[in-house]
C-alpha cells in the first residue's frame, strides 16, 4: 500500500512539469518570448540580497538597499518588485508587487543582518525563479543578485540559471568586496549572467551601483558601431562599416532593398527585420536574442561567421529561384528559445551547429555541411535533413503521448541523411549517428545512416507502416524505415517494449517503440544491458531515471529488421526479441549469442529484378508508366515552379519493385530553354541495371494566383480569471497563404460573434464574453478561407465534475488545459477531512450491512450514498447509523456532512469493507495545488493517509 501510494506521490512531480511547461508546437508557441512584444509591458525585478554579517562587513555603507530602495522609487508604473534575503536559507520574502512603499518596506528590513554567515545563493535564486515562474504577467522577468564572498552549491546555483533562461528569466550579478580579505567568485557570478544573458558588475561605489540598477534593461555596453533606436524603412541599398545594434521594439523594413552590416549585426528584444522581394540581409554576425524576429519573403539571410539565434527566424517563398538558398549560414548556434520555419525553402549551414530550440522545415531543406547536435525540438514535415558530417541526437524525455512535445528529431514523412555513399568512400570519420538521448521518431519517415548507428541511450520510435513489412516491395514512403550502412549497437537504458501500468485511473503505460516499419543494417547488429528498473512499474511511472536495458530492443507487431551482409548478432538481455527477422542469406551464415531470439524468420536470397515500380517527377506520376517500358516523351512541369532564365533541378520519386535494388538519379536538370530529361538507374541485388528516360519541359502555370491558405491552429480557449479579464489576454494567429509565391498574399480577418471575440488586421484575437464563435480567415485573390474555433470558457466551465482529486487526474485533456496555465493554482486544490466526519466504521448486524459515523458537534445531518444511491442515516448522540439489506466488496460509500440549513460541511469517500478515520498526522482543511507542488512532504503524508477518492476537489 505505501508503494501504491508513493507512486501517488510521483503524480506531483509531473504536476510540477505540466505547470511550467510550454504550450503545444505552433510558431508562436515555439517563441513565446514574442506574446509581449507589442503589448505595453514593465519590469518584474527581484532583489535577491545575501543576509550576513559578511555582506554586511563589504558594504557597511548599506548601498545596496538605499541603491535598490532609490530604484524601486524611479520605476514606472507597470514595474513589480519582489524581494529575497538569504544566507544558508531564505531569511526575508516580499512577493512581486507594484506597491512600491511595501517594496521599500521588504528591502529596509535587510538594514539588520541575520546572524549567521553562510551564503548559499541558490536558496534565494531558486525562490525567486519561482515567484517569477508563476506569473502569468507579460512584464520582462528580471533578477539582481547581490552577493559578497563565495557560494556553496554552485552545481545547483548553474542549474538554477540554466532554468531562468528557459523561462525567460535574465540574472544580473552584483559583487561587493574591496578588502583583500574578500574573496569574490567572480567566475561563478560571470557564468551565471552569461546563461541568461545579463550582465556581471562589481560594486565600486553608491554612484555606479545606481547607475547600474537605472540600468538593467542594457544588454550591450559599449558597441563598437551604429545603434539604432526607431524604426528604419530603407530607400536603397545600405552597408554599415561596421555593426549594427537594434533596440528593443525597432523595426526594420528593408523594403526590396539590401542590408550589409560588414561587423555584427545584434537584434535586441521585441526588435524584427523584414526583407521581401528578393532582399539580402548580409552580416558577419549575427547575434538574435530572446523576442526577437526576422521574415524573409522571397529573400536570403546571408551570415559568413557565427549565428547565435534565440529569436524567431521565418522564411515565406523562395529566393530568386529554386537553386538559391534562403539561409547561408558558418557557424549555427539555436539557443533554447529559438526557433526556424523554412516553410519549404533551404538552409545550408557551412560549420558545427548546435540546435536547443524549434526548427521546423515544412517540407524545405536544411543542409548541414558539418556535425549536427540537437537538443531540441527539430522537425522534418515531409522536407530533407542532410547532415555531412556527424549527428548527435540528445534532446529531452517523452512528455506525451503523441511524441509532439518533446525535444526529438522527428523525421515526420520527411528524409533525414547522415553521410552519403561519396564520403564513406573518401573518410570513416563522417556518417555516424550517435544517440545520447532523446528520441529519433521516424514517424512515417526515412532515415539513411552512411555510417554507424550508436545508441548510448533515448529512444527510437518505430511506430508507422501503411502495409504488411515482410513484402518485398516495403520501402522508402511506405512507413518507418531507417537504412544503416554501417553497424548499428544499442545499450539504451529506456524500455522500448509494451507495458501497461494504470495508476489512478491515469495511464502510465510505456508504449512500444518498435511496433512497425523496416530497419535495414549492412553491417553487425549489437544489442547492450540487461537492466529492469521495477518489475511493475513501467520506465515513465519512474521519470525514466532507471535503467530498462533489458527492453531496449524489443519489437513488436509488424516491426521488420533486415540484415544484410551477414555480420553477428548480439544480445545481452533476457527481454530482447526480434519481431520479423529478415536474413539475407541462410541463418547460418550469421554468428549469433544465445540470446538472439525472434518471433518469425525469413530468409533471403539476392534478386536480378532491376524494374521501377512507379516514377514520378515533382510528385506528379510520369503519365501510362509501365515497369517494363524504358523511355517517356512530353512531361509537363507548372511554369509557376520554374520560372525562366538558368538552370532547374526537378523532383525525382522512384521506387524498385525490388526494394533492397539500389536506384540512382543520373539527370533530372532543365536548361534555360525549359527542356531536360530525367534519367533513372536501378541496378539490382545482383547487379543488373535497367535505365529509364523521361522527356521534360515547362508548361503553363497557374499566373501567380493563390490556391489555398493555413491557419496555424484550429482551436483557441480563453477562460475568465477572478478579476473579470481572461487568460490569456490575447492570441495572435499565424497563416500561410499557398503558393508562397503568389502575387498577393493579403489576407482578411472576421469574426463570426464580435460579441464573444474579436480579430484585428493582424490576426490578434481578443476576448470579451463566454460563448463560442469562429475566426475566419479570407484570402484576398480568390477569396479562400481557413478557420479556427474560439471558445471562451466562464472561470469555472471546466472544472464541472471534478468531485476527487481522482477526478481532477483522470481526464488527460482537461487537466492539461486546467494546469497549463488557465487557472490560478492558488485557487483550486483538495480538502483534507476530518474537521466534521471523525470516523466511519462499518458493521453487520445480523442479516443487515450498515455502519456508524461518528461526527462533530456542528453537524446537524448525514446523507450516505452507495454507488451514488442515497440512503437516511438516523442520528445517535454525535453518531449518525446506517443499515442497508447487504453490501459487497469493492461498492464505494460517500459519506456528506451538512449543517442545520444544509450547507455541505464536509464529505469523505471509501471502498467497503474499508473504514475511514482521521488522522491526526495532517491538519484537515483545504490545500491549493500551489502549495502541494511547493511542499512535497505535505503532499506525500497527505496521500501516505488518505486516497485520492477521499480527497474532495475544490475551487474558490
Amino acid at each position: 500500500m505505501k508503494i501504491h501510494r508513493k507512486i501517488i506521490a510521483l503524480l506531483a512531480l509531473l504536476l510540477v512539469s505540466l505547470l511550467v511547461r510550454q504550450p503545444e508546437g505552433t510558431e508562436a508557441a515555439a517563441n513565446q518570448s514574442n506574446n509581449s512584444c507589442g503589448i505595453e509591458r514593465g519590469r518584474d525585478v527581484v532583489f535577491v540580497i545575501q543576509d550576513t554579517p559578511g555582506m554586511q562587513a563589504q558594504d557597511p555603507s548599506q548601498s545596496r538597499i538605499n541603491e535598490a530602495i532609490f530604484a524601486v522609487d524611479q520605476a514606472d508604473t507597470l514595474d513589480r518588485f519582489g524581494i529575497v534575503g538569504f544566507n544558508e536559507a531564505v531569511t526575508h520574502s516580499f512577493s512581486l508587487s507594484s506597491n512600491k512603499y511595501q517594496a521599500k518596506a521588504a528591502l529596509k528590513k535587510l538594514l539588520t543582518s541575520s546572524e549567521e554567515n553562510a551564503n548559499d545563493a541558490s536558496t534565494g535564486l531558486e525562490k525567486a525563479i519561482r515567484d517569477l515562474s508563476a506569473t502569468q504577467s507579460v512584464n520582462d522577468k528580471v533578477i539582481v543578485l547581490m552577493t559578497a564572498g563565495t557560494s556553496i552549491n554552485n552545481e545547483k546555483i548553474f542549474s538554477l540559471a540554466n532554468e531562468a533562461y528557459e523561462k525567460d528569466i535574465q540574472i544580473h550579478t552584483i559583487s561587493f568586496g574591496s578588502t583583500p580579505s574578500s574573496i569574490i567568485d567572480e567566475t561563478t557570478l560571470r557564468k551565471i549572467s552569461r546563461i541568461t544573458d545579463g550582465n556581471f558588475h562589481t560594486a565600486v561605489n553608491a554612484a555606479y551601483l545606481r547607475e547600474v540598477l537605472s540600468n538593467l534593461r542594457q544588454e550591450i555596453a559599449d558597441f563598437p558601431g551604429r545603434e539604432l533606436y526607431s524604426d528604419w524603412t530603407l530607400t536603397s541599398d545600405v552597408t554599415e562599416p561596421r555593426g549594427l545594434l537594434v533596440h528593443e521594439n525597432v523595426k526594420v523594413d528593408l523594403n526590396g532593398y539590401n542590408l550589409t552590416v560588414t561587423d555584427d549585426l545584434v537584434l535586441l528584444k521585441c526588435t524584427e527585420i523584414r526583407a521581401v522581394n528578393g532582399a539580402v540581409i548580409k552580416a558577419k554576425k549575427l547575434d538574435q536574442k530572446t523576442g526577437s524576429s526576422i521574415r524573409l519573403n522571397n529573400s536570403q539571410l546571408n551570415v559568413t561567421e557565427n549565428v547565435t539565434q534565440d529569436g524567431s527566424i521565418v522564411v515565406n517563398g523562395n529566393y530568386k529561384n529554386s537553386a538559391a538558398p534562403e539561409l547561408v549560414l558558418a557557424s549555427y548556434t539555436q539557443r533554447i528559445h529559438g526557433y526556424l520555419n523554412l516553410n519549404g525553402q533551404e538552409a545550408i549551414i557551412s560549420s558545427p551547429i548546435l540546435q536547443e530550440g524549434r526548427i521546423d522545415l515544412n517540407g524545405g531543406t536544411f543542409h548541414a555541411k558539418n556535425n549536427l547536435e540537437q537538443k531540441g525540438r527539430f522537425n522534418v514535415q515531409e522536407g530533407k535533413l542532410q547532415v555531412d558530417g556527424n549527428l548527435t541526437i540528445n534532446g529531452g524525455p517523452l512528455l506525451d503521448d503523441a511524441y509532439m512535445e518533446n525535444k526529438s528529431l522527428d523525421a515526420g514523412g520527411g528524409l533525414v541523411q547522415v553521410g552519403s555513399k561519396e564520403s564513406m568512400e573518401m573518410t570513416n570519420n563522417k556518417g555516424h549517428v550517435r544517440q545520447a538521448g532523446g528520441q529519433l521518431f521516424v514517424n512515417h519517415g526515412t532515415v539513411k545512416i552512411y555510417g554507424d548507428y550508436t545508441i548510448s541511450d533515448g529512444w527510437l520510435t518505430m511506430i508507422k507502416g501503411s502495409m504488411d513489412t515482410s513484402t518485398p516491395q516495403y520501402g522508402e514512403g511506405d512507413g518507418d524505415f531507417v537504412h544503416v550502412f554501417g553497424d548499428f549497437s544499442t545499450a539504451s537504458k529506456r524500455n522500448h517494449a509494451t507495458r501497461t501500468y494504470i495508476h489512478l485511473g491515469k495511464p502510465m503505460n510505456d508504449q512500444g517503440h518498435l511496433t512497425d516499419g523496416v530497419l535495414k543494417i549492412e553491417g553487425t547488429f549489437t544489442q547492450s544491458g540487461d537492466g529492469e528498473g521495477h518489475p511493475i512499474y513501467s520506465d515513465r511511472m519512474l521519470q525514466y531515471e532507471k535503467d530498462y536495458s533489458r527492453y531496449n530492443f524489443h519489437a513488436e507487431g509488424r516491426h521488420k529488421v533486415a540484415l544484410m551482409n551477414k555480420g553477428k548478432i548480439r544480445a545481452q538481455a533476457k527481454g530482447f526479441t526480434f519481431n520479423l527477422l529478415e536474413l539475407h542469406g541462410n541463418l547460418s551464415d550469421y554468428p549469433t549469442d544465445p540470446y538472439v531470439r525472434w518471433n518469425k524468420l525469413n530468409e533471403v536470397v539476392k534478386s536480378a529484378n532491376s524494374n521501377l515500380a512507379s516514377l514520378s517527377i515533382n510528385d506528379k506520376a510520369v503519365p501510362g508508366f509501365t515497369p517494363a517500358v524504358r523511355n517517356y516523351f512530353r512531361f509537363e512541369v507548372p511554369a509557376d515552379d520554374y520560372p525562366a532564365g538558368g538552370a532547374q533541378t526537378l523532383k525525382v520519386d522512384a521506387r524498385p519493385q525490388d526494394r533492397n535494388a539500389i536506384v540512382d538519379i543520373l539527370d533530372r536538370t532543365l536548361s534555360s530553354d525549359g527542356t531536360g530529361e530525367v534519367k533513372v538507374q536501378v541496378t539490382a541485388v545482383d547487379g543488373t541495371k535497367s535505365v529509364y528516360t523521361v522527356e521534360v519541359k515547362i508548361g503553363p502555370g497557374s499566373g501567380g494566383k493563390v490556391t489555398s491558405i493555413k491557419l496555424d491552429r484550429n482551436e483557441i480557449v480563453f477562460t475568465e480569471n477572478d478579476r473579470g479579464t481572461y487568460n490569456p489576454e490575447k492570441i495572435v494567429i499565424g497563416y500561410t497563404v499557398y503558393p508562397t509565391n503568389a502575387t498577393n498574399q493579403q489576407v482578411s480577418w472576421t469574426s463570426t460573434n464580435p460579441a464573444v471575440a474579436t480579430v484585428t488586421p493582424g490576426g490578434i484575437v481578443t476576448p470579451h464574453m463566454k460563448g463560442e464563435t469562429s475566426i475566419v480567415a479570407t484570402t484576398a485573390d480568390g477569396g479562400l478561407i481557413d478557420t479556427a474555433a474560439v471558445k471562451v470558457l466562464g472561470q469555472n466551465d471546466l472544472l464541472q465534475g471534478i468531485k476527487t482529486l481522482e477526478d481532477f487526474v483522470s481526464d488527460n485533456d482537461r487537466f492539461d488545459k486546467i494546469m497549463g496555465g488557465l487557472y490560478d493554482v492558488d485557487k483550486i486544490g483538495i480538502v483534507v477531512p476530518g474537521n466534521y466526519i471523525k470516523k466511519l466504521t462499518f458493521t453487520n448486524p445480523g442479516m443487515l450491512s450498515g455502519g456508524t459515523i461518528e461526527t462533530d458537534s456542528g453537524t446537524a445531518r448525514v446523507e450516505v450514498r452507495i454507488n451514488g444511491i442515497t440512503l437516511g442515516a438516523n442520528k445517535a448522540g454525535n453518531n449518525f447509523i446506517f443499515n442497508r439489506a447487504s453490501m459487497k466488496v469493492t461498492d464505494y460509500v460517500e459519506v456528506i456532512a451538512y449543517d442545520a440549513v444544509s450547507n455541505e460541511l464536509e464529505r469523505i469517500g471509501t471502498t467497503y469493507p474499508v473504514n475511514f478515520t482521521s488522522t491526526s498526522g495532517v491538519s484537515p482543511g483545504y490545500y491549493s495545488i500551489k502549495t502541494l507542488l511547493e511542499n512535497q512532504v505535505l503532499f506525500n503524508q497527505i496521500l501516505e493517509e488518505y486516497s485520492p477518492k477521499q480527497l474532495r476537489f475544490s475551487a474558490r
